[in-house]
């Protein structure tokens, strides 16, 4: 079988505490890997990948990369080394999906719509190094329209109310706008306008007022 190396699985779970001084970390090497880069190329055996701190500084012909002295190495011959995937449409329910993200694979993830504050708590505890889990692109609350389906969702009902929307989820660090598909037309276009203006993307449904076409021509990212 396949055998999947990904460099965010070896790191170790938080313990829950931030460490007072935290010793710094030994340069860790794959060697003897299998590369497959994920940009079309070929696989390139007999490999030698070195990690410092949280960057990847070497790769090359193990037969000639210098591996650091103090080195941990790790021989993976006949294993295989890919990029971290992405999840582009999560929803994170509870903290402990995090660890399990890692566990397949999933170094980053885009999550379409939840509790902005937890998002938030995890993705500092990650930073910090509590917690183990993938690089969290966030929406936060869905924006809908004044009926949502959803109820954990953000109601708009014109398009007063959705720029000011806009501003607010600008303001507690979203990193897109999730809208969905009871949005009222004149208030679909100003959240475009407006998350335009405050350097934001927006993805998710079409809104049943409007077409695809004109989505697109909004801006709309992803649908």
């Amino acid at each position: 079988n396949l055998t999947v190396l990904l460099l965010l699985c070896l790191l170790s779970p938080g313990s829950g505490r931030q460490p007072q001084n935290k010793p710094q970390a030994k340069p860790l090497v794959i060697n003897r890997v299998t590369v497959i880069d994920a940009t079309g190329a070929e696989a390139k055996s007999e490999m030698a990948v070195v990690i410092t701190g949280d960057r990847i500084t070497t790769i090359g012909k193990a037969a000639d990369v210098k591996i650091p002295k103090d080195a941990q190495v790790i021989e993976a011959a006949g294993k295989f080394l890919i990029p971290g995937l992405w999840d582009m449409h999560t929803h994170i329910a509870t903290q402990e999906f995090l660890s399990l993200f890692i566990a397949n694979g999933v170094t980053g993830v885009r999550d379409m719509g939840g509790v902005l504050d937890a998002l938030n708590l995890w993705r500092r505890f990650i930073k910090e190094g509590r917690s183990t889990g993938p690089r969290i692109v966030a929406a936060g609350p869905i924006v809908d329209g004044p009926k949502p389906i959803w109820p954990f969702s953000v109601a708009v009902a014109d398009e007063k109310q959705a720029r000011q929307v806009v501003t607010s989820l600008k303001q507690r660090g979203v990193d897109f706008i999730k809208v969905y598909s009871l949005l009222p037309r004149d208030a679909y276009f100003a959240i475009a306008d407006e998350a335009k203006k405050q350097g934001l993307p927006i993805a998710g449904h079409v809104p049943f007022s409007v077409s695809v076409a004109e989505a697109a021509g909004a801006g709309q990212k992803s649908i």
